[in-house]
């Protein structure tokens, strides 16, 4: 009588196997999708906090806010957001950014800004506005609303 040689598994042992992968995958990929549309929120929101900065220091050299808008046309692109010759913002991939200078309640122009920002691939729209000489404010906005570059509505 001969020996049989058992190598390898049966062919119920490698199912349990790929059912055990197939279970936390399904388990893993819809999480790790969570975690990138939070990356994205959150650079959107980085961008528009830097954006914020340049600006106020453009304020501060010029005694004015001015107006710009980037849009890279979609997630997998960069832009660079320009005030004037001397002040830009490299925005991250995906992030579109509108800053509009706007009068002041007292009609003196562009004394007050709104900006905006979002990603292409996130869920989350981002607003803040300033006005001279000490409102200002910061808000997560509607998801559904968009970045159309004409500045957002204030408080």
């Amino acid at each position: 009588m001969r020996k049989l040689n058992k190598r390898g598994f049966t062919l119920i042992e490698l199912l349990v196997v790929v059912a055990i992968i197939a279970i936390l995958a399904a388990i893993a990929l819809p999480q790790f999708a969570n975690y990138r549309k939070r990356a994205y929120d959150s650079a959107a929101s980085s961008d528009l906090r830097t954006t914020l900065t340049v600006l106020e220091s453009y304020y501060t050299d010029n005694g004015a806010y001015t107006t710009a808008s980037a849009d890279p046309g979609n997630a997998s692109s960069t832009s660079t957001l320009s005030f004037g010759t001397d002040w830009q913002v490299r925005l991250s991939k995906g992030v579109k950014v509108s800053v509009a200078a706007r009068a002041d309640a007292q009609g003196n122009t562009n004394q007050s800004y709104c900006a905006e920002s979002a990603h292409y691939s996130g869920t989350q729209y981002f607003q803040a506005w300033a006005e001279r000489p000490s409102v200002q404010g910061t808000k997560q906005a509607n998801p559904a609303a968009q970045v159309d570059g004409n500045g957002c509505g204030g408080p």
